[in-house]
């Protein structure tokens, strides 16, 4: 990250990894008490649950807005995505889904892996790159490029946008707004405005559904 915009957006970062800290033991019952599938099951669950059916930025008005604030690097947010998957699933045609990204500062990879699955969006391969983002184990540069070879995307085109850095300010610029709204640590899932946790967005989702 360059060092002006380091100095930018410093401390909205690290106010934001107090606070999720602060967040996390507060709500660590909680969290424990999902089951969550293990890190070993999570690359065959996300794996074997099909594309079809789910769509990035659904354009239906009168659609639920499920939103997912998450960082790929965020052992918490690999573990929920499978099961947010299956809830879109669930709802096919109903739902407006948007992924923000919000890569904190102390996981090395997640900002290029957040820039890398912007460069996939402008190759309309938003949602199969993050679901190789989400399986993989490592997200290095070179990693990242591998997986977009992989998905058939134009390599020159996404190694120009990858390595440019032109995707750098709109992640930032989303982290910064994440943050303004009161999102306070990854993930954090919400449907229709109101923040909730993984396992109670299928409830919300039903009871928007029967208004």
């Amino acid at each position: 990250m360059k060092k002006s915009n380091m100095k930018k957006y410093g401390p909205w970062i690290s106010l934001v990894i107090i606070i999720a800290f602060i967040v996390f033991l507060v709500n660590i019952d909680h969290v424990l008490y999902i089951q969550l599938p293990t890190p070993d099951q999570i690359e065959d669950q996300i794996s074997n649950i099909p594309m079809a059916g789910i769509s990035d930025y659904v354009n239906n008005p009168d659609g639920i807005l499920v939103e997912e604030y998450s960082d790929y690097q965020c052992p918490f947010c690999r573990r929920a995505y499978p099961l947010l998957k299956l809830t879109l699933l669930r709802h096919n045609g109903k739902i407006n889904y948007v992924h923000h990204p919000m890569p904190l500062s102390y996981h090395a990879y997640a900002q290029k892996a957040a820039e890398a699955a912007e460069c996939a969006r402008d190759q309309g391969r938003f949602l199969e790159f993050h679901d190789k983002a989400f399986a993989a184990q490592s997200l290095e540069v070179d990693d990242l490029k591998r997986y977009a070879m992989q998905l058939g995307l134009d390599m020159d085109t996404f190694n120009t946008c990858l390595d440019s850095g032109m995707k750098e300010r709109p992640v930032l610029a989303e982290l910064e707004h994440a943050i303004q709204i009161g999102v306070t640590g990854t993930p954090t899932f919400a449907v229709n405005g109101e923040f909730v946790f993984i396992d109670e967005v299928e409830g919300r989702i039903m009871a928007y559904k029967k208004k």
